[in-house]
């Protein structure tokens, strides 16, 4: 059990040193390309939103989406590796776009455009039935909960 407590701890000192070695605004800005960067402007903003709306329950934009398996854009990324998902991301001609986006997901300045859509899925997703469908913007379909 101590060794248990003892990697808890040191997992969550690893974390917090990669956190400040990452700016969270180009963090965000990355999903945002990795999620709608193809989407054009209606839809990176839809995503924008999203988080927007996710982070007014308390969490910040960052913790919204490094949480566990919420944007499939990371799923395969640990957080050491952030840094690399950024500048792949980077050399999208949308990133200024989605950088800008991101400080207003920051600032909570972000026009929703998805009626309060909390989830978004490109192709059908087990939660579907349980919320409610607030709009399709391209190949992307946003929910809120009921």
């Amino acid at each position: 059990m101590t060794r248990n407590i003892l990697t808890i701890i040191i997992l969550v000192i690893l974390t917090n040193i990669i956190r400040a070695e990452i700016n969270e605004n180009e963090l965000v800005a990355a999903v945002i390309i990795a999620e709608a960067g193809g989407e054009g402007p209606k839809g990176m903003q839809a995503v924008a939103s999203v988080i927007q709306n996710r982070a007014r329950r308390g969490p910040s934009p960052y913790d919204v989406v490094v949480k566990r398996k919420q944007f499939s854009c990371l799923n395969n990324f640990r957080p050491d590796s952030y840094q690399k998902f950024i500048s792949h991301a980077k050399r999208h001609p949308n990133w200024r776009q989605a950088l800008i986006l991101a400080k207003k997901v920051a600032n909570k300045t972000v026009i929703d455009n998805t009626n309060g859509a909390t989830h978004y899925c490109a192709n059908q997703a087990y939660w579907e039935k349980e919320m409610c469908f607030t709009i399709q913007i391209k190949h992307h379909k946003f929910y809120r909960k009921r």
